[in-house]
């Protein structure tokens, strides 16, 4: 198992890292997920269900329910709210892009059976551009990198990514060094 501070990593220049359509000469530039503090928002709300009955406690005694129905109920609760943890946990961590020296790839991940993957080379790239999603996003360096394609996908994106300026110029980089050139906006 992956040590904790690495689990919660969104931005990784990988070395030595390999995927299952990588060939020999290809090289992983970056592994991108959603910024960490994306993730606030479910967690809060998994605090706040995991205390519901703990402020509700008393109310759930005052229904007049035998002490095995109160223990069901309070096991099914908390079943529930770990089952949305997990879940919305799944769709941050497997929600990933990844970019090589040849590759650009996308793998959304929408429920537990359906992952969409998305993938370029290098020379299909268009366009490579950033936007900054308000002052949370200004803040923590983080904001969407939408990439055009010539390919059979006409676009890619990688949402709400730590630092998308250097995203950029590292894909603005790897064009150059494939032949393309971004144009300017």
């Amino acid at each position: 198992m992956a040590p904790i501070h690495k689990l919660w990593r969104s931005y990784s220049q990988a070395k030595d890292f390999e995927h299952e359509i990588s060939k020999p000469e290809e090289r992983v530039l970056l592994i991108l997920r959603a910024h960490p503090i994306t993730n606030t928002g479910w967690l809060l709300m998994g605090l706040g269900l995991f205390m519901l009955p703990l402020v509700f406690g008393n109310y759930l005694t005052s229904l007049g329910l035998s002490p095995n129905q109160e223990l069901f109920m309070i096991v099914f609760w908390y079943a529930f709210v770990l089952s949305y943890l997990l879940g919305r946990f799944y769709l941050w961590y497997f929600n990933i892009g990844v970019v090589t020296n040849r590759k650009i790839i996308d793998v959304d991940a929408n429920n537990l059976l359906n992952t969409i993957t998305t993938a370029t080379i290098v020379p299909n790239v268009e366009e490579v551009e950033k936007k900054s999603l308000g002052i949370m996003s200004s803040f923590f360096n983080y904001g969407d990198v939408h990439i055009e394609t010539a390919g059979e996908f006409p676009s890619i994106e990688f949402l709400k990514i730590p630092h998308p300026s250097e995203v950029v110029k590292i894909i603005n980089s790897n064009m150059k060094i494939n032949g393309r050139s971004n144009p300017p906006s």
